[in-house]
């Protein structure tokens, strides 16, 4: 697996992607505990010197900030954890994850990590990796008036949960940024570009230093050195039909309806209603799926599941409303 390495040793806590109209005022006047002159000298601009749009300015690290940790709250399979100045180790459920932390799933293995928490808001970051993913953990911040997180994806899928309160999210890859405030979007790493889809809530989408607002319900990719592309509408998705909501799988036979122009369908496992705990993600190419059986990683008393579409361009729309399963599936 790539394992991100970071540019810096000195990992700060906060983070914040400059957008259109921004200036290193405007960033430092929210902030009752830093100011431009601060900024500024922190990341090497000079007096009066302004930042480019997409360039991550680092903000000072001060100690009613400095601490924060993440945490692995579900894992389903294997992954691996490396520490600042450690060697990998095996990824635990629980584990804390400073700043500074790169985690990686396995094949066939999903995580969901917790990350920035507001002891005094209860707001936090969820963010979901699919398997085969590696996310470096370069800040977390919490202050009196902002949550803010910052995570660098190397390798891979994660969505972002819909968030409760307020908190800035930034997803740096190799070719942009994507930011938002609210949660709710995916960010994939393709072979020739990093490919974003907003769900639940805008987001903004940085390369070239060029900022392209994306409203929910939309997908648009960067490249490296390239402008964002012109946005496309997310498919909806097929409306599951089988088995019914709520009644117990008597055999592996799951449909939805067709949705036009969608070339496949993405059907989701979560042991969790908010499909935090997945358990199994596969992609179909038809509107209902027989599998001999399905390789469950332990028993429950429910399972849900959902479907979303695919479109010609590789889009993944909005899933659907979650189905419940009421009792266990058989595993093998």
């Amino acid at each position: 697996m790539m394992v991100l390495t970071l540019l810096s040793l000195a990992f700060a806590n906060d983070f914040r992607v400059v957008g259109e109209g921004d200036t290193v005022e405007s960033i430092a006047e929210p902030m009752a505990d830093v100011d431009a002159a601060m900024i500024r000298a922190l990341n090497k601009l000079e007096d009066g010197e302004q930042p480019i749009i997409g360039m991550l300015l680092q903000l000072p690290e001060l100690d009613e900030h400095a601490h924060q940790t993440g945490y692995v709250i579900a894992l389903t399979g294997t992954g691996t954890l490396t520490e600042p100045s450690a060697a990998a180790s095996p990824l635990a459920l629980g584990a804390e994850l400073p700043a500074g932390s790169t985690v990686c799933t396995g094949t066939g293995s999903f995580a969901t990590i917790r990350l920035a928490a507001d002891g005094a808001t209860g707001g936090h970051d969820d963010v979901s990796l699919l398997d085969d993913t590696c996310v470096s953990i370069r800040g977390l911040s919490t202050r009196p008036t902002s949550r803010s997180t910052t995570l660098d994806l190397g390798q891979g899928s994660l969505s972002v949960r819909a968030a409760e309160s307020l908190g800035r999210m930034n997803i740096v890859t190799r070719d942009g940024i994507t930011t938002g405030e609210l949660g709710g979007f995916r960010v994939t790493l393709e072979e020739e570009a990093s490919r974003t889809e907003a769900l639940y809530a805008p987001v903004a989408i940085l390369g070239a230093q060029t900022e392209r607002e994306v409203p929910a319900g939309f997908g648009g990719r960067v490249s490296k050195g390239e402008k964002p592309t012109e946005l496309t509408p997310l498919l909806p998705p097929g409306k599951p039909i089988r088995p019914a909501n709520g009644s117990p799988l008597r055999r592996h036979d799951f449909a939805w309806t067709a949705v036009d122009r969608a070339l496949g369908f993405r059907i989701e496992f979560s042991t969790a209603p908010d499909f935090s705990e997945l358990v199994v993600v596969e992609e179909i190419g038809a509107v209902s799926w027989k599998p001999d059986f399905l390789a469950l990683p332990q028993p429950a008393r429910a399972w849900w599941w959902r479907i979303s579409s695919i479109d010609r361009l590789g889009y993944v729309g909005i899933p659907s409303d979650e189905q419940q399963i009421n009792e266990p599936l058989p595993t093998h």
